[in-house]
């Protein structure tokens, strides 16, 4: 079977299960939810809805086949899995029963597998009722619009163009050791500064036992940008946009705690984009007179 009649076919399968009860899907069986964060899912029809859409899309994924030449279909897959499970562990569980969290992890994963079946299997996710983004038709024009995978980053005075979502450099001249610098987690689509975006998690590993998390955003117009440092060995957990902001949530240490130990502390970071030096940079809270000290 040549490739245009399995695209048309996996195509078809895409539309018709799109629209399918969720039920039907390969989604969470609502019959033996369990934890919180399951029970949430299944006594709201929306969120109840976004998740047999994107089981359906992820079990698709997993029974085709890549068309890249050279891609294994054993590391496509295991790959996938492995997002998968990241993403079931570090972003939807992680919001715990906060629907509206879990409604944007569910659009922002569907949107992550959209463009996986886009890059590597030519195709393009049919539209439902619950949407393909968090920011609607906006999120929607973003995420076909923008390329984040192969975005320019300015991270230290370095400008790292990626190349399928990471960029590999030795750590030091003939050195056998890696810097590499790769975008991790789910991006999420929207509009910032009036312009299609998208934005993203950047992990920089330069070789030693560090491993710096970023938030960053991209426009796809091949310009580099400044992504805001949130900390090191950090749990990301969820990025989104918000009027003309992008709010990054993760796991951080005390001060006083080691690096050993798993990040624990709930952090929120609001960032807005600077368009003179083409950076985010976080909103700080406004000083409040009346009390004497900061205040949101």
């Amino acid at each position: 079977m040549n490739h245009i009649v399995i695209r048309a076919a996996l195509t078809i399968c895409l539309v018709v299960a799109a629209g399918s009860a969720f039920s039907q899907s390969p989604g969470l069986d609502c019959s033996n939810a369990a934890t919180g964060v399951e029970r949430t899912i299944c006594g709201k029809p929306t969120l109840a809805a976004l998740d047999a859409r994107m089981g359906t899309y992820y079990a698709l994924l997993l029974s085709a086949r890549p068309l890249e030449a050279g891609m294994a279909y054993r590391e496509f897959r295991d790959a996938l899995r492995n997002q998968q499970a990241s993403w079931l562990t570090q972003v939807r569980d992680a919001c715990g029963r906060r629907a509206a969290c879990l409604e944007t992890a569910y659009r922002n994963r569907i949107a992550a597998l959209s463009n996986t079946a886009h890059r590597h299997l030519g195709l393009t996710f049919a539209a439902s009722s619950v949407g393909d983004a968090q920011t609607g038709d906006a999120g929607d024009a973003a995420q076909r619009r923008v390329d984040y995978t192969n975005a320019s980053f300015r991270i230290d005075d370095r400008v790292l163009t990626l190349a399928g979502g990471a960029h590999t450099e030795p750590s030091a001249p003939g050195s056998a050791a890696q810097h590499v610098t790769k975008i991790v987690a789910t991006p999420a689509f929207g509009v910032l500064a009036g312009k299609p975006a998208a934005a993203v998690f950047i992990v920089d590993q330069p070789g030693g036992s560090g491993s710096f998390v970023y938030a960053g955003v991209t426009f796809g117009d091949g310009d580099a940008t400044v992504p805001a440092a949130l900390g090191d060995r950090i749990v990301p957990q969820s990025i989104t946009f918000q009027g003309d902001t992008v709010r990054v949530r993760y796991l951080d240490r005390m001060p006083d705690e080691p690096m050993f130990k798993p990040p624990s502390v709930s952090k929120l970071m609001i960032l807005r984009f600077d368009s003179a030096r083409r950076a985010l940079v976080e909103v700080k809270p406004r000083a409040n007179p009346a009390l004497g000290k900061s205040g949101d």
